[in-house]
C-alpha cells in the first residue's frame, strides 16, 4: 500500500509540473500496468500463460521468450467485459528505431488449457 501511495503521489507531482497530456496518459498508465503487475504476479491465470508456449517452440515459454526480448516486462489479468479472461503482457522494446510499449493479450480458455 505505501508503494501505490509513493507512486501516486509521484504522479500527482508530474501532473501538476505542467506536463503535456499525451505525457500524462502515458505516465498514467505506465503507473496503472505496474500497478497492475504487483497485484497479478501469483495469479493462475498469469501463471497459466507465462508457462505457457507456442506450439512451434515448445521448449521456450512465453515468459523466458518475453523477458529476454523485452525489457520492463509486466503481466496482468483481468476479466473481460464478455466475461472473458484475459492475460495481458506490456514490455519495452525498439521498433524502427523508435522506444515503443508493446501490449499483448491473451484470452485464456481453462477448461482446454489455453
Amino acid at each position: 500500500m505505501k508503494k501505490q501511495m509513493l507512486v501516486f503521489s509521484l504522479l500527482l507531482l508530474v501532473l501538476c509540473s505542467g506536463c503535456s497530456g499525451s505525457v500524462a496518459d502515458s505516465i498514467g498508465k505506465d503507473v496503472e500496468d505496474t500497478i497492475a503487475h504487483s497485484q497479478s504476479a501469483n495469479d493462475k491465470y498469469v501463471q497459466m500463460v507465462k508457462n505457457g508456449y507456442p506450439s512451434t517452440h515448445p521448449s521456450v515459454s512465453y515468459d523466458q521468450a518475453f523477458t529476454a526480448f523485452f525489457s520492463s516486462p509486466q503481466w496482468k489479468h483481468f476479466k473481460a467485459e464478455d466475461g472473458r479472461e484475459v492475460v495481458e503482457f506490456t514490455g519495452d522494446c525498439t521498433y524502427q528505431n523508435t522506444p515503443v510499449k508493446a501490449r499483448i493479450q491473451f484470452v485464456v480458455h481453462e477448461q482446454q488449457g489455453t
